[in-house]
């Protein structure tokens, strides 16, 4: 039985702006006061992201596949590390989506490839723009006209979409660390020898509970939640979501000798104190801890947080575990939807 260990790290951003040339998100003379797809600039992510490409405030045109409020080029860019804090838009094959023609489409739960028409903008002139600007509690009112993109939480750069073309479905496929390279996914095999052992410990004492469908050690353990636990209900539906016929941890049982794996992060591309801060002791300590019963389960393990979603199908199933500083342990075995689908 072996473990290795994958952190999760969340975070508001700091107000950066997008890595393109900021030009006043309102039109420049001579273009076109109506953004338009008749009038609109029919461009790339790539180009974009070079020196003479589109800049904040240019009406565009971008055909790209839509993953909730982001437009990615490929699959791929789903996995490319970020060169700025918390700014998707700084990989050069992701933008950040926004308005009201993309609310309540197919494409905004279901991934699609679309043709997206709209302003670039930056999330930084975004946020004044709306009034949210740089407070820290904005009123109900300024928060729900933010939340219609992508930008809460998040830097970069944007389309304010006017108008949203479905053109196909567009599903995506989970990659694994053979296909991927070294370089792709932000997860990477837990070195800290002892953080590594007690998150082992952990999700070896979280599958067995799970193995032998014991659903009141279930909710004692999924009860903690950082500084406000579940309540006695929320804590058994997670148990119930566990113990569902078709989540993954369904492949546990009594006999079986799973691989138990626990990823950290990976060192970030970019430089910056907010990720020498999580790495401080009195912060705490995060991992994903991963098992599998499939006999290549080694080599398929997520290599991403976002594919440690405990879909049906997946041949893992993993845990978020977080333990504060006074020692209580917190697991986050929820099922997220909208992942990718399984390599063929």
């Amino acid at each position: 039985m072996r473990l290795t260990n994958f952190t999760t790290c969340a975070g508001l951003a700091l107000a950066a702006a997008a890595a393109l040339p900021t030009a006043a998100a309102a039109q420049r003379p001579g273009e076109p006061t109506v953004c338009s797809a008749a009038t609109a600039q029919v461009t790339t992510i790539a180009a974009i992201d070079s020196p003479n490409g589109p800049r904040a405030g240019d009406c565009v045109t971008i055909e790209g596949i839509r993953v909730g409020w982001e437009l990615h080029t490929n699959n791929r860019s789903r996995y490319i590390q970020q060169p700025q804090y918390n700014t998707p838009s700084s990989t050069g094959a992701i933008i950040g989506l926004a308005g009201t023609p993309l609310s309540g489409t197919v494409s905004e739960t279901v991934p699609h490839m679309v043709r997206i028409t709209g302003r670039l903008e930056t999330c930084a002139t975004r946020r004044i723009r709306l009034g949210v600007g740089a407070l820290v509690n904005p009123t109900n009112e300024q928060r729900m006209a933010f939340l219609s993109g992508f930008c809460e939480g998040t830097n970069g750069l944007l389309i304010d979409a006017v108008e949203e073309v479905i053109l196909s479905p567009a599903p995506l496929t989970r990659m694994i660390r053979s296909g991927a390279g070294p370089e792709l996914g932000n997860l990477v095999p837990l070195t800290d020898p002892d953080l590594r052992r007690f998150m082992m410990q952990l999700g070896a004492h979280f599958g067995l509970a799970v193995a032998h469908r014991d659903r009141a050690a279930l909710i004692t353990l999924l009860r903690p939640l950082g500084e406000t636990p579940r309540t006695d209900a929320d804590a058994a539906a997670l148990a119930d979501e566990v113990l569902a016929a078709d989540s993954p941890f369904a492949a546990l049982t009594p006999g079986a000798e799973p691989l138990i794996e626990v990823f950290g992060w990976r060192e970030p591309v970019w430089n910056e104190s907010e990720y020498e801060l999580r790495l401080d002791p009195s912060h705490p300590r995060e991992a994903v801890v991963c098992l599998s019963v499939d006999p290549d389960g080694a080599a398929l393990l997520p290599i991403d947080t976002r594919d440690a979603d405990n879909q049906p199908g997946r041949p893992y199933a993993c845990t978020q575990i977080m333990v504060r500083a006074d020692n209580l342990v917190s697991f986050d075995p929820s099922r997220r939807p909208g992942g990718a689908r399984e390599p063929e």
